[in-house]
């Protein structure tokens, strides 16, 4: 059945190039040229980043699929070995490929890729194509170029604060809050580290002045992360990280998908509803709205109490009972002053209502797409 699926895949083949990389894939994908510039967009920083590229001769190989099952069967018959592949995606160092598949949600399949890519470039410019060193820290470099944004030509790296699906920073930042994060132990490698403790790691090193010259000893074998990291005083070293991680503020819990960050865009799509909302309360929310088709809207939530909903569609912008003409991208604002809310359309009052005390904010797609700019949540 797996090879029967693997040959019908490699009759699907197609591929698309650039400077540094192939890319080939199996089904659809029109993404393709993009995630190649993306690619090539990675390729720069983490050239800068390492200090160095890898010496392969030919272009650096990348392997995509629609599908989990696809995957599988491609990858075994690529020479993955079955239990590598249980992920969203593998870099394996037998072929010096990496090979991925379509996640849920855009933005987590441009993670999947960026790590990916992030483990084939360190492995193969600084690693010697060995596993070698601390796993938290190949994990936590990876998924430190995976948490980004990208509008198709321009890519920040290194962020916290993103518009993603998975929980891992939000986990990793309340469990510092709660005096939970075993940083020493993390590093000692006594406590387990996943996804989201491996990127904590780097994420706090990257920002401490001594790491850039530390760095380089972690891609050796026999490296002693204790004595690179916790010396000469462990617990003021994790007392440190706790401190840094905490202040960390993730903004936005996606609800319901689907939902992707496009630079400094949010973009939401739902056939039914999409919604994100913050992690905090406030005391107001702003967007610049442009709706594809469907209703768009901005809201406040109060916990036990009222929603108080901003929308626009059709060209008209609605609250409560009142309704405006809005422009093809207006301005909408919820606020809470003097305990009402009110509701704004490119700056001018369309109607207020009671409830006004600290509340939840939300950004909301109903049967369509939009796009939501220059996004702004005021603290209570």
């Amino acid at each position: 059945m797996l090879l029967a699926a693997a040959i019908a895949c490699l009759l699907q083949e197609q591929a698309v190039e650039s400077t540094h990389y192939r890319l080939t894939f199996y089904g659809g994908f029109s993404e393709a040229p993009e995630y190649v510039d993306l690619a090539e967009a990675l390729h720069e920083k983490l050239r800068a980043h390492f200090g160095a590229e890898p010496r392969e001769k030919g272009k650096l190989e990348i392997r995509f699929w629609t599908t989990a099952d696809d995957y599988k069967a491609g990858g075994r018959a690529d020479g993955v070995p079955a239990d590598r592949l249980q992920a969203g995606g593998v870099y394996w160092t037998g072929t010096r490929r990496a090979y991925f598949w379509r996640q849920p949600t855009p933005y987590s399949t441009r993670h999947l890729f960026l790590h990916e890519l992030t483990h084939q470039f360190h492995f193969l410019a600084v690693m010697n194509n060995e596993a070698r060193g601390p796993g938290w820290y190949h994990e936590g470099i990876a998924e430190y170029f995976a948490y980004h944004r990208w509008d198709g030509k321009k890519l920040e790296t290194g962020l916290h604060d993103v518009v993603a699906l998975e929980e891992r920073v939000p986990h990793v930042v309340e469990a510092a809050r709660a005096g939970r994060l075993d940083y020493a132990g993390l590093v000692r490698g006594t406590t387990p580290s996943d996804y989201g403790t491996s990127w904590a790691l780097v994420h706090y090193l990257r920002s401490t002045p001594g790491f850039k010259a530390i760095e380089p000893k972690l891609w050796k074998s026999g490296a002693d992360a204790s004595k690179l990291l916790l010396a000469p005083n462990a617990e003021a070293a994790s007392d440190a990280a706790a401190k840094y991680l905490a202040a960390l503020r993730p903004t936005w819990k996606i609800q319901y998908v689907d939902w992707d960050q496009r630079g400094s865009d949010i973009v939401g799509r739902s056939d039914t509803t999409a919604s994100i909302t913050t992690r905090w309360d406030c005391t107001s929310v702003e967007a610049t709205v442009a709706p594809a088709k469907g209703r768009a809207s901005i809201e406040l939530r109060i916990a036990g109490g009222a929603t108080f909903a901003l929308s626009v569609a059709g060209g008209k912008a609605t609250f409560g009972a009142a309704s405006v003409d809005a422009g093809a991208k207006p301005r909408l604002r919820l606020e809470v002053t003097g305990g009402r809310v009110r509701a704004l359309v490119d700056g001018n009052e369309i109607g207020t209502a009671d409830g006004g005390k600290p509340a939840i904010a939300a950004l909301v797609v109903a049967g369509g797409r939009a796009v939501f700019s220059d996004v702004k949540v005021a603290d209570r």
